[in-house]
Order: structure tokens, then sequence, then C-alpha cells
């Protein structure tokens, strides 16, 4: 088998397994009261994760069995990429995935000293430009958005309170 079929096997192989582990989470969680929109029960949340995993799990299984675009190339090409892995530099994508680790890791440490909401802003932001984006604007208004949403699913539905921190 070649080393690019063995990649998408395992890929869908990957996403079967988290969307029945997503559909068996859900099925765990029957047992919990949902509650109500005034006062949500203990339920909520896991029904929400275990949607959340079963969605974006089916999704990317849709999207690992469509045809890649690349799949057109020629000969030539793929001789290329093909060197190209196996020269053992690391190629961009892996240079993104391991400043995102290293980005990860700097926002966990800094949550509890800076604040969620400050170092959520930064997380999302470096990951919006990290990912491609060639403005400013989308990634902050983007980074805003998602900050609003926890402020008001934390705070003020759950009145869960956020760590605090020197900045908020």
């Amino acid at each position: 088998m070649r080393t690019r079929e063995r990649e998408a096997l395992t890929q869908i192989t990957g996403f079967l397994i988290l969307v029945i582990f997503g559909v068996g989470y859900l099925g765990l969680n029957t047992r919990y009261g949902l509650g109500s929109l005034t006062d949500p029960g203990p339920g909520i949340f896991p029904l929400v994760a275990g949607l959340f995993v079963v969605v974006l799990s089916c999704w990317e299984l849709f999207q690992s069995l469509r045809p890649s675009k690349g799949a057109k190339r020629n000969p030539s090409e793929s001789a290329k990429v093909q060197e190209k892995e196996e020269t053992g530099v690391a190629k961009p994508s892996e240079k993104r995935v391991i400043l995102m680790i290293l980005a990860t890791a700097v926002y966990i440490l800094a949550a509890s000293r800076v604040g969620f909401l400050t170092s959520t802003f930064f997380l999302i932001l470096f990951a919006s430009r990290l990912s491609g984006a060639k403005d400013w604007l989308r990634p902050v208004l983007f980074s805003l958005g998602i900050l609003l949403f926890c402020y008001l699913l934390f705070e003020v539905w759950l009145k869960l309170a956020l760590p605090r921190g020197w900045l908020i």
C-alpha cells in the first residue's frame, strides 16, 4: 500500500473512531437532566460537547472521502513532493502545528496569570494568523466574537466565574 493511501486509511479510521466515541458519549449522558434555558442541568454541557464531536468528526470524515485537489498531479510533480517529504526537513504545515502546540502551552500557563479573556483573545488571534489570515481585522473580530460568546455562556448564562488575572 502506498504512503498516501495508508495516510488516507489512517485518517478515515481515526474519524470513524471519533464518531463512535461521540455517539457513545452522547448515549452515556442521557441519564443526566438537561434542565431548562433559565436553569441548565448537568447534562447540557456534555450534550453540546458530544454533538460537537460527532458533527465535526462526520464533517472531517466526509472531507477525507472526497478526492483531493492534488489528485490530478502529473507524475513529475508527485516525484518532487515525495522527494521533499523524504528530506526530513519540517514542512510548513508541521511548523504551524509545532507553533500552535507551543502557543497552547503558553496559553495554559498564561490563562491563570493574565486572565482567561486576555489570553484567549491572543491565542485565537495567533491561531487565525497562523492559519493564513491575511489581514488583522477578521482575526480581531473573530477573537472578540469568541470572547463575547464565552463570556455570555459562562459568566452570564451558567453563572460560572472565568479565571481572572492581572489584566482581566
